[in-house]
């Protein structure tokens, strides 16, 4: 490649990053730890946060989260939701009965809750939060965003894990497309940083950090060895020029935290919107 080339390639990135791309995908998980669903569009509630995301959760006799954290069983339950309705949902598991729920229905959460204590063999209750969810952060419940292409770098990374893959881990809301790899990093300030998906205006604010659920397997529970190290170490390394490094206090991070304003309660995302810094 010829100096000129590289200068013109580079070019071509910076311009792409600054006018942003495409919401090619919009994820949905109903159930705290439990599978997604992608779906065409979603609905902003009045907390900020994507209407059916984490909007249940599993809870112990202890009042302590049932989810992939604390418990690998988990990612042997097979969650399917119907995209159209994201609260009805076919759980199954090994040596288990396939249980259908709507979980709009309080009778049906109660049967749900029944199953789940069966499978881990202790008593479960479900926990619903309409508004707000249960996200990780609860001071930012708005989507998490990620490019695709952050995915598909990542993928080279632990190959041979797929961006499909790396996608079911990282668990994150919103993939954008066209836009180069960690073009979220953009959207990372002490501030925040404004951005449009559509007619909405959202604020990225923090790197997502991560914990031990994306070095397991999600639909086995196995162990992805040294997962989290090779993520770290390359991720470090390539840290784009223009990202502040004071933002992360470690490097298992991808996907940048959000937040959206009440003003927007009712709207909705829909794939294929425009993504860009707001101007």
């Amino acid at each position: 490649m010829t100096s000129g080339s590289h200068v013109q390639d580079h070019a071509s990135t910076e311009q792409a990053a600054q006018s942003g791309g495409i919401l090619e995908r919009i994820w949905l998980f109903p159930v705290k730890s439990l599978d997604g669903v992608r779906v065409a569009s979603a609905q902003i509630t009045a907390a900020g946060a994507l209407l059916h995301d984490r909007e249940f959760a599993l809870f112990d006799a202890d009042e302590r989260y049932v989810n992939a954290k604390r418990h690998a069983r988990i990612h042997l339950i097979r969650a399917r939701f119907q995209s159209d309705a994201p609260l009805r949902v076919e759980l199954s598991a090994p040596d288990r009965p396939v249980l259908r729920a709507d979980l709009a229905d309080s009778a049906d959460v109660a049967r749900a809750a029944t199953w789940f204590s069966d499978w881990f063999d202790f008593p479960v209750t479900i926990r619903r939060a309409a508004d707000s969810g249960f996200p990780d952060d609860t001071k930012r419940p708005g989507p998490t965003v990620v490019s695709r292409a952050s995915l598909e770098t990542a993928s080279e990374w632990l190959s041979p894990l797929t961006a499909d893959e790396l996608a079911e881990r990282f668990r994150a809301n919103l993939e954008v497309a066209g836009v180069p790899a960690f073009w979220e990093d953009r959207l990372l300030a002490p501030e925040g940083v404004p951005f449009r998906v559509g007619a909405i205006e959202m604020t990225g604010l923090n790197p997502c950090a991560r914990c031990v659920v994306p070095t397991r397997d999600p639909r086995t529970a196995e162990l992805h060895d040294k997962f989290a190290q090779t993520f770290t170490a390359r991720r470090k390394a390539s840290l784009p020029e223009w990202a502040d490094a004071n933002l992360f206090s470690h490097y298992y991070r991808i996907s940048t935290n959000t937040s959206i304003d009440a003003r927007h309660a009712g709207a909705t995302i829909r794939e294929g919107d425009s993504v860009s810094l707001a101007s």
